[in-house]
């Protein structure tokens, strides 16, 4: 059996943006082919080695930033229980259940 892949993030924070009410969007977000349900816990990652489990509003419609030859992008939405100046440029986005994963405290939001 071939060993498993190391584990990575699903993505590295460029942005944190708030959405209205209904939370802050993150950055920029997963690859089309990417899935997330709605209620999904993601584990954030700070710079400063910290994190905080949340529980995602699931992701939105395809974007791609007209600026951006990179692939096409689903944002991310989470509850507002962070604000965007609490999500640093460069936090890592980690699926909760992925091995490697780090670890910390409990679902937030």
């Amino acid at each position: 059996m071939p060993p498993l892949p190391a584990a990575a993030p699903l993505f590295v924070l460029d942005q944190a943006l708030p959405v209205g009410d209904d939370g802050v969007v993150l950055l920029p977000g997963l690859l089309l082919h990417q899935p997330l349900a709605r209620g999904e816990a993601l584990r954030l990652r700070l710079p400063d080695g910290s994190s905080v489990v949340v529980v995602t509003g699931g992701r939105s419609f395809p974007v791609r930033d007209p600026r951006d030859e990179g692939p096409v992008r689903c944002r991310v939405v989470v509850p507002r229980a962070l604000s965007p100046s609490d999500l640093p440029r460069g936090t890592e986005v980690w699926r909760m259940d992925a091995p490697g994963a780090p670890a910390g405290p409990g679902p937030t939001g």
